[in-house]
């Protein structure tokens, strides 16, 4: 399976001074802000504001892999591509990008919320499959190779480099998702 999963009780994730600070609005605001209590059924009011932030990061996460892939933000970092197969993806119509051709890959990230789970996966939905030539593959098998890289195709990564991105810059995120919900509550 791949995906990238963010746990509840992820040290990266779970500040002592962002749990505190999150505990802190809520209460002081008496919100009544709830989206995290029907997504997860979580019942202690500390545990949904916490995962209201994961969510929030989540999101964020998503977000910052389309822009990754849009911009190429990694091209320096990553192998480029053949010289033959940048031609024959010219000559079919797709654009130069790393990780773009058809925009079905970037279309297939998904987050899954599990419901009673203490974990949120971000990855390729697995179902997902694509024509290559004649050839159906699933889009997971393609976000795999890129990713990891196999005996012809150098890897690629987007998932690992951008979850460390987020993870060193989890307090500034902080502090975008507190004002955020300080005019909510």
């Amino acid at each position: 399976m791949f995906h990238i999963i963010i746990n509840v009780i992820d040290p990266k994730f779970q500040n002592a001074s962002i749990w505190k600070r999150i505990n802190s609005v809520y209460k002081a605001k008496g919100s009544k802000w709830s989206p995290a209590k029907k997504i997860f059924g979580i019942k202690n009011r500390a545990n949904e504001d916490y995962m209201l932030f994961i969510l929030y990061i989540s999101e964020l996460y998503r977000e910052y892999l389309y822009q990754i892939v849009i911009n190429q933000e990694f091209k320096k970092i990553w192998i480029p591509l053949s010289p033959d197969y940048l031609k024959r993806k010219i000559k079919e119509g797709y654009p130069e990008n790393m990780w773009f051709r058809t925009g079905e890959l970037l279309d297939a990230i998904e987050i899954k919320y599990q419901k009673g789970q203490s974990r949120i996966k971000i990855g390729i939905d697995e179902r997902r499959t694509t024509k290559v030539g004649k050839t159906t593959v699933k889009l997971i098998l393609i976000a795999k190779w890129l990713e990891y890289g196999t005996k012809k195709l150098p890897a690629r990564p987007l998932f690992r480099p951008a979850k460390d991105y987020i993870s060193r810059h989890i307090r500034r995120y902080a502090d975008n998702f507190y004002e955020l919900i300080e005019p909510i509550s």
